[in-house]
């Protein structure tokens, strides 16, 4: 029998400015792939948390202290000298300036456009998920009705929107979809389409699919060509086969009561908590909330927060 493969446990500190770039650190020489890029951080020691790890290893290695620090997802990756386990924290407040106390250079860089090379591959992995927003706005025109709902659109400026409105005639749903493709020309927003809907002629117009989790279940492979790719989920064995396919992101709820479900409670941040403790995408907590929940999905380990009738009122 081959003996168990040994897992090293590393803290890794994705450090984010106010521009919204990214702190990269260039592993140093006499360490593997030494000269390559990578988010800093390291090994987790014994009796340690990951943010007690987290707030030595960046002291020790870029002499900041971390403020301002959030879970946010977990990665298992195979080097040809270790496997290691990495626990990504998002770090948005530190005191002191950083610099290489080790010698090794480091940069701040707009995670879609790095330019820099090579980087580990771990963290390419990761560069995607940086340009998700912190909230995701659903389509609400069965809800508000069409002409209020594309009133508010419009007045909308760039965002992530997920088009999902199973109330709808197929005439109205077409009318929608063709106001929504003129705002996302306008704009240059992001449009996914929710697989309810992926039969429709002009899905194809859009940036991608999120897939209901009876069809996130029956799915065999991340569905081509599209760039985006989520899933509406309830449960963290789905969470975990969206991350089998490739998926980039889920929606998990709901998290409140909602107003389509009155007689239904929601699982509560607890649950919510519990449910994405060291998941391996980014995943939205959906239903009945606010944007003021933020905070509190962000402290859960959660990408941020999926809003309804919330995403569209007049202070939105």
């Amino acid at each position: 029998m081959n003996a168990a493969v040994k897992l090293t446990e590393v803290a890794v500190g994705v450090i984010l400015d106010e521009r919204g770039q990214v702190l990269f650190a260039q592993r140093p020489a006499g360490k593997p792939y030494a000269g390559w890029w990578e988010f800093p951080g390291g090994k987790i020691e014994a009796g340690e948390t990951v943010q007690q790890a987290l707030h030595r290893e960046l002291e020790e290695e870029l002499g900041i202290r971390i403020r301002d620090c959030q879970p946010w997802i977990t990665l298992q990756h195979v080097y040809p000298h270790a496997t290691v386990r990495l626990q990504f924290c998002k770090v948005r407040g530190f005191e002191g300036e950083p610099h290489g106390r080790e010698g090794q250079a480091y940069l701040w860089a707009d995670p879609q456009r790095p330019v820099i090379d090579p980087i580990l591959p771990a963290a390419i992995r990761m560069l995607p998920w940086l340009s998700l927003p912190e909230v995701l706005r659903l389509s609400a025109a069965g809800v508000l009705g069409v002409d209020a709902w594309l009133a508010r659109l419009q007045a909308t400026p760039r965002a992530l929107l997920v088009l999902r409105e199973p109330a709808l005639s197929d005439t109205a749903l077409d009318r929608v979809a063709a106001a929504v493709s003129a705002w996302r020309r306008d704009t240059g927003s992001t449009v996914l389409v929710s697989s309810r809907h992926q039969h429709a002629a002009w899905v194809r117009e859009f940036d991608g699919l999120v897939l209901t989790e009876r069809d996130l279940l029956a799915a065999a492979a991340r569905p081509a060509p599209h760039q985006w790719v989520g899933a509406s989920v309830h449960s963290r064995a789905a969470i975990e086969r969206a991350a089998q396919l490739g998926l980039d992101f889920a929606l998990l709820g709901a998290v409140n009561a909602t107003a389509s479900h009155p007689g239904e409670a929601g699982m509560g941040w607890a649950t919510f908590t519990q449910h994405i403790a060291h998941a391996p995408l980014p995943v939205y907590a959906l239903g009945g909330l606010e944007e003021a929940d933020l905070a509190r999905a962000r402290a859960a380990g959660g990408q941020g927060v999926a809003l309804l009738r919330a995403a569209w009122s007049s202070g939105a």
